[in-house]
């Protein structure tokens, strides 16, 4: 109402209702978000209400600073063996200062898991990550194993080798 006073617009008010119906976390997460613009929260009511929304987004929808609400810290869950029973392979891409020697140095400390391990010399790191980098955002893709996927496809369609890219659709 204030906003549509101090605009002096005109003398009709038009509200705009929400018809779907929402769960409880949805209207705590609108209420706190609201509360966020104006008004001041008791610190105690407001670490309730946000700890009853179940939902992680919509706990960011709500726009709390968890940091002001004195939340305990989660404690680090160690999965040790996540059998997902795909056929996969599992990759190591090292990049190393000094390829021989530092790989013979790594090589005790990896698991002993790896179907593949592929090394690189340090120096071409940047130029990797720029790659990667650049490849998920003109190809709108948010993921390291999907960017690296549509690298392989860009250039084996670049040498001609257009028989190993899977056809799509």
């Amino acid at each position: 109402m204030r906003a549509f006073i101090a605009a002096k617009i005109g003398d009709t008010l038009h509200i705009l209702l929400e018809t779907k119906p929402m769960s409880r976390s949805e209207i705590t997460a609108k209420q706190l978000a609201h509360n966020s613009i104006a008004g001041n929260d008791d610190p105690g009511i407001l670490k309730k209400m946000y700890l009853s929304i179940e939902e992680a987004h919509l706990r960011m929808m709500a726009f709390i600073d968890e940091k002001k609400l004195e939340l305990p810290e989660l404690t680090n869950i160690q999965i040790t063996s996540l059998n997902t029973y795909l056929d996969m392979l599992n990759v190591k891409l090292l990049f190393l200062p000094y390829q021989l020697e530092d790989f013979k140095a790594v090589i005790d400390k990896l698991e002993g898991t790896e179907d593949e391990i592929f090394v690189a010399p340090i120096k071409e790191w940047d130029q990797f990550r720029e790659a990667v980098n650049l490849t998920m955002k003109r190809e709108d893709i948010h993921s390291l194993g999907a960017s690296i996927a549509c690298m392989s496809e860009i250039v084996l369609k670049h040498y001609g080798e257009d028989k190993f890219v899977p056809k799509r659709g």
